[in-house]
Formats: C-alpha cells, sequence, structure tokens
C-alpha cells in the first residue's frame, strides 16, 4: 500500500496560486506531515518552486524541516509551552509564536540564555478563540516586548474562523485584526508581517492576502470552498488485490450480516480501510437550531443519493460491494480482468492517510 504523490499537480497547483496572487507571499503550511503528502519531500519540491517561507505545527516537525531549509523561515503555529520548546525554537531559529505575556518571556529567557535576538510572530485573536492577545491589549503587547529585548517581532498573524461563509465574518475579522495592528503601530510597535489569510480567504477575497498568506489546502487541490480556480487534487491511495471471490447471490460481505450480493459476482478483497484514513468521517460536532435543522435535511436528500463509492482497478471504474472495514474493503469485479496482486487506486484526501503508509512520488 502506498500513497501516490502527484507532482506534477502540486507544481501546478503553485503555478496557479502563484498567478492569482503575484505581489503576496505564499507561506506554505506544512503542518500534519505536510498535510499528509510528506513533510521533508513536500519541502524539497516547494523550495524547487521557489517557495522558501514554510509554517508547521509542532516542534518536532519543525526539527525534520529544518534538517532540509536550514536558511528558510520557518513559523510555529503554536507558542513554545517548555523551557526545552523555548530553547530549540531560539538554537533552531525559528519564528517563534508569542500569544501572550508567558509565551513572550519563556522565549526571552531561552534567548537572552544564548546572548542572541530570536526571531517571533505575534499572534492575535481576531475572533477565532484559540491563540492569542485580544483587542484591548495593545499596550499589553508593547509593554510585554519593551521588557525583552531579546525578541524581534518578524509578523503578526490571526486566523479567520468562517472563510468558507458569506464574507461577513472575514470582513468583521479582517477589520478587527487591522485595527489591532494599527494600535500597535502607534504604540511603536514593528508589526512585521502582517497574514491571517488561509487558503479559501487568500483565494476568495483578495483584501485579506495583506503581506503574507497562508496557503495549506490549497497546495493539496482540496478546499472548504467551490474551486473555480482550476487547482488540482494532489495524490491517490493506492492498494494491490490480496484474494479474488467467486460468490453466489445472498452471500454475506463483512461484518453485521447486513451486505449481502443481489446476483452471483466476483468479489476483490483490498487491505485499505479504517486503519489507513479511508472512509473515515469527521463527526456532527455543531448543535445550533440551524445546523440540526441542516443535518435533518441532509437526512432526508440521503434517501435520494446514490450512495456507492467507486474505485479503479486496471483503469476502470469499481463500485465497493460492501461497507469499509478496519483493515479492508470488498470491490467488486465482476466485469473488470484482474487478478491478485494489481493494483487498486482509491481516490482519497491524504490529509487522513497515517504517517506510516509509505508515500511515493511521481
Amino acid at each position: 500500500m502506498r500513497y501516490v504523490v502527484e507532482t506534477d499537480k502540486l507544481r501546478h497547483n503553485v503555478a496557479v496560486l502563484k498567478k492569482e496572487m503575484p505581489d503576496t507571499t505564499l507561506l506554505a503550511v506544512l503542518k500534519c506531515n505536510g498535510y499528509g503528502l510528506g513533510l521533508v519531500e513536500t519541502a524539497k519540491l516547494l523550495k524547487a518552486e521557489g517557495i522558501t517561507d514554510f509554517a508547521v505545527l509542532t516542534f518536532d516537525e519543525a526539527a525534520a524541516l529544518r534538517a532540509v531549509a536550514p536558511d528558510d523561515f520557518i513559523m510555529m503555529l503554536t507558542p513554545a509551552v517548555t523551557d526545552d520548546e523555548a530553547a530549540q525554537a531560539v538554537s533552531q531559529k525559528l519564528a517563534a509564536c508569542v500569544d501572550c505575556a508567558a509565551s513572550a518571556a519563556r522565549l526571552e529567557q531561552a534567548a537572552a540564555a544564548v546572548d542572541t535576538v530570536t526571531p517571533v510572530q505575534l499572534a492575535l485573536d481576531a475572533g477565532f478563540g484559540r491563540y492569542g492577545f485580544v483587542a484591548g491589549e495593545e499596550e499589553v503587547i508593547a509593554q510585554t516586548l519593551a521588557a525583552c529585548p531579546h525578541l524581534q517581532v518578524v509578523g503578526t498573524y490571526a486566523h479567520f474562523h468562517s472563510s468558507f461563509g458569506d464574507g461577513s465574518s472575514v470582513k468583521a475579522q479582517l477589520a478587527a485584526f487591522l485595527t489591532m495592528t494599527d494600535k500597535l503601530t502607534a504604540l511603536g510597535v514593528n508589526v512585521g508581517r502582517r497574514h491571517i489569510a488561509n487558503s479559501a480567504a487568500a483565494l476568495r477575497f483578495a483584501d485579506t492576502r495583506l503581506d503574507m498568506v497562508r496557503i495549506g489546502s490549497a497546495l493539496c487541490g482540496r478546499l472548504s470552498v467551490s474551486n473555480r480556480w482550476g487547482l488540482q487534487p494532489v495524490g491517490f491511495l493506492e492498494a494491490p488485490i490480496t484474494a479474488i471471490k467467486h460468490l453466489k447471490k445472498g452471500a454475506n460481505l463483512g461484518y453485521g450480516d447486513m451486505y449481502h450480493l443481489k446476483k452471483d459476482a466476483t468479489i476483490a478483497v483490498v487491505p485499505v480501510g479504517h486503519d489507513n484514513g479511508y472512509g473515515v468521517t469527521s463527526t456532527r460536532d455543531s448543535f445550533r437550531l440551524r445546523d440540526i435543522a441542516r443535518y435533518m435535511w441532509n437526512n432526508v436528500k440521503d434517501l435520494w443519493r446514490d450512495h456507492r463509492v467507486f474505485v479503479t482497478v486496471n483503469g476502470k471504474r469499481a463500485p465497493l460491494a460492501a461497507g469499509r472495514g478496519l483493515t479492508n474493503c470488498f470491490v467488486d469485479v465482476t466485469d473488470i480482468p484482474c487478478e491478485v496482486g494489481d493494483m487498486v487506486t482509491f481516490s482519497v484526501s491524504s490529509v487522513g492517510i497515517p504517517a506510516d503508509v509509505k508515500r511515493e512520488y511521481r
């Protein structure tokens, strides 16, 4: 089994983004193993396309990235919460996240210990509710930085909570962010490069691009909004057929005695399932009245939808013949010549594919 990363499609997406945003720096977000494409190899591919600004989520990711990008800009999306993490941020010259006075003090101590000035990014909370100083704390920020002579602000950022919506919340959050950065500037704080836009916002709302945009899902070609820019999904999962069964009408497939063949069929068994991230779905975790109503309406529409899932076997589409299990799935190959060992292709996002699944770059 392997996840095949189509490098030509990744390069295509980079070209689309550069054409769409020629005057803005692209910051490649490579969190979660490079959105599943593979952190190190994806970074190398992006560097070859001229991208030299990166962001990661964990300090382990930062260490792996720094090994192949020794001189490039690497931003931490999360603050250093231990002295060891602060020391690593300083030693590896990471643009560490300062989201409160405590994180600033921790980084100041680490930088002072080795008598160096370390780059940091100010995190502002413009409505997301996660990391960052909130509106009204501008003087606190200025005072905090004044007490930290070993910290140099190289950027200031926030994050949209609804860049896939109608734009009203984007407008409000952008205004809140710019108001905060203007106040900081008036207080004598050099805010560095300002950035708030993720992939969806950067593509949909040009005024959010500011000095830099954070691009992640757009690189993968899998957006949370309708794709009108020609971005291409990057990659597919590939696994071999491990068994072929010739079964009679009525035969059961899989757990629960739920799936029975409606006619004689040839079934291929493929070792791909939930354990490999295939078929894993997000839970419903919004319970406002309008969310519940939307769920109910979607349930009604499900009654008329075609729920068949297709894969590709020897160049031909083939439907799954039963639900996906933990480690296997069943494919109906009745009309497709194939044998054990032939590869089956699954169209699936790289994000949910575990890191221990081999990545192959073509």
